[in-house]
């Protein structure tokens, strides 16, 4: 057995949801998994798992532990490995790093045997830690999952939708920010589109990781702004929940790299960008190019996804409590 600290559990009124927030503790695991579970009343339950190690050691065995405390979390709530739909690697070192990543079981990119969409950061953890990871699962009492992964993307069927995770993109082979950038952006956008979507209507969520952001944040932001323009994203439509912050891929030359989330098969009605008007100015009042948060409404539940960016080396928090908030891998409203 393990301690179980810091539980809490809701109920809503009309229907039953079960919602829990706790730690998985305990000396002999070597690492805290702070867990975060929405379960809805016959629907998937979706959990999210934040692990890092606690005993310090090498990176090989701090990815040990991580590996142990991971399969011990999956046991404790009653989760197939099959359940994995995203797992993103924080790392220390992540060039040196990358080779134990690649053979480990639940740090390969691709999932391995079991398809899941892998992240890995350059973006160290707590001080001590030379990994932490952010895994996300999603529970479907009707049955496994419908995954598939295709390079660097993984697309999870629910029917009527289309969920689409994509890591790691980035064009090293060109020398500056604002080259990369929209680089990067044309490959996706021609891959929407191979995918019958497009960015305006079916991206909910980026990730942007910079080097050295002090000095190639600028080419970023100017090249974006430039490339929403001509894709139909302007102040007059809408932009996309996004972070920019300090991040690294494990090619030293990537100055920019890009994980990104997108629906087949949303409905613009489905989607509501998140602004607080009477106390905050829009985000384009003061000239940048993305949204504090969007919302996804479903037939049961609600994605709350947040963007952020940040000037300097700042990580984006733990993503189970202050970063993405996930309520929901359903069906459209209304259908």
């Amino acid at each position: 057995m393990h301690d179980i600290l810091t539980s809490r559990s809701t109920t809503s009124s009309d229907r039953v949801v079960k919602t829990f927030w706790f730690t998985l503790k305990s000396p002999t695991l070597r690492a805290t998994v702070e867990v975060s579970r929405f379960a809805p009343a016959g629907g998937a339950a979706e959990v999210h798992f934040m692990i890092q190690p606690s005993a310090g050691g090498t990176p090989a065995e701090q990815l040990a532990d991580i590996e142990r405390a991971y399969a011990v979390a999956l046991e404790e709530l009653g989760l197939e490995p099959d359940t994995a739909v995203l797992r993103r690697w924080y790392c220390s070192d992540l060039v040196n790093q990358a080779p134990l990543l690649e053979a480990s079981p639940i740090g390969k990119r691709g999932g391995g045997d079991t398809p899941c969409a892998v992240s890995w950061i350059g973006q160290p953890a707590v001080p001590g830690s030379k990994f932490a990871v952010w895994a996300y699962h999603v529970q479907d009492p009707d049955g496994p999952l419908v995954k598939s992964v295709k390079g660097s993307e993984l697309s999870l069927d629910r029917g009527e939708l289309i969920h689409h995770w994509t890591t790691g993109l980035m064009a090293p082979h060109l020398a500056s920010s604002y080259q990369q950038t929209n680089e990067i952006f044309s490959h996706y956008t021609e891959w929407l589109e191979d995918e019958k979507m497009n960015l305006l209507d079916h991206v909910i969520r980026t990730w942007l990781f910079v080097q050295d952001i002090d000095t190639n944040y600028g080419g970023l932001v100017v090249s974006r702004r430039k490339f929403f323009e001509k894709h139909g994203l302007t102040p007059e439509t809408h932009y996309i929940s996004s972070s920019g912050i300090e991040g690294r891929s494990e090619d030293f030359r990537a100055l920019v790299m890009m994980d990104a989330y997108a629906v087949g098969g949303v409905r613009n009605e489905q989607i509501e960008f998140l602004n607080a008007l009477d106390h905050l100015g829009a985000t384009h009042d003061y000239g940048v190019t993305f949204e504090r948060g969007t919302g996804v409404a479903y037939r049961d539940r609600k994605h709350l996804r947040g963007g952020h960016h940040h000037h300097g080396r700042q990580t984006e928090g733990n993503p189970g409590t202050d970063a993405d908030r996930d309520e929901n891998i359903g069906q459209p409203q209304g259908q």
